[in-house]
This record gives C-alpha cells, structure tokens and sequence, in this order.
C-alpha cells in the first residue's frame, strides 16, 4: 500500500468539513461520503483525525478564529476559506507534532487552489495572528 501524504489527506478533509458545513451533516456521514468516492481515504487516519478535532471542537475553535479574524465574522467567509481555517486551527492547537509554519503554508496553498484569489491573504493573516499569539506566550512561559 502507498503511503497517503498529508497534504492529500489535507485535501480530503477540506472536502469533508466543507460538506458538514454545506450539507449540514454529520463527521461520520462526511467521511462515509468520502471514503465512497476516495477508495485510499479509508487508510487515511490523519484525515479522519483532523475531521473529528474540527468536528468535535468546533464552538471552541470558531471562537478562536473569531478572536483572531480581525471583525469578520464567520457568517461573512466564504465556506471553503472557513473550512481551511478551521482544519489549520485544529492543527495548530491540537497536534502538537506539526509546526505553525507548515501547517500556515499549507492552508495557503489549499486556499489558492481551491478558494478566491484574495482568500490565501486572508487565510495568511489569520492563522498568522494565531501563531504569533501563542509563539508570544510560549515565549512568556519560558
């Protein structure tokens, strides 16, 4: 069996969380649909890990992204940009063997393939400020 990368596992869960948001389902049903139509997203465990984080802790991470979006609330983002946000959030607060950096760089990808073209900026300045938060209390606590 090949080796899922995470950046397609990425790709699989953006998928998922947009159709939880869009179709107004839940994380079992997205991933059943995805697996329907992605045979290899059964192997997948990062994928199916990153759905229930976002899933299963989704008031607390909206409120950080609101916290850190800068006066857009969440109602005015485009769906794809907010499932992107959500899925890097859920990262960065809750896995702790993925660097900021990578997991910021690739939300930015993901949202220039797949979002606006002003989306990647936006994408960018959001998780940027959530870094640089917690780097600055990181640093406090050392």
């Amino acid at each position: 069996m090949e080796r899922i990368s995470r950046r397609q596992q990425r790709i699989w869960t953006l998928q998922a969380l947009f159709e939880i948001d869009f179709c107004a389902i839940d994380a079992n049903e997205a991933i059943a649909n995805l697996e329907e139509r992605e045979a290899d997203a059964i192997n997948a465990p990062y994928t199916h890990r990153l759905i229930f984080l976002v899933y299963d802790n989704r008031e607390k991470i909206d409120t950080q992204i609101e916290l850190y979006s800068k006066e857009w609330r969440l109602e005015r983002m485009p769906k794809v940009d907010l499932s992107i946000i959500r899925m890097a959030f859920a990262e960065m607060l809750y896995i702790d063997d993925v660097k900021d950096s990578i997991v910021i760089n690739e939300a930015i990808e993901l949202a220039k393939e797949f979002s606006t073209e002003k989306s990647s900026k936006f994408v960018n300045g959001v998780l940027g400020a959530l870094s640089h938060s917690r780097n600055s209390v990181q640093g406090e606590e050392q």
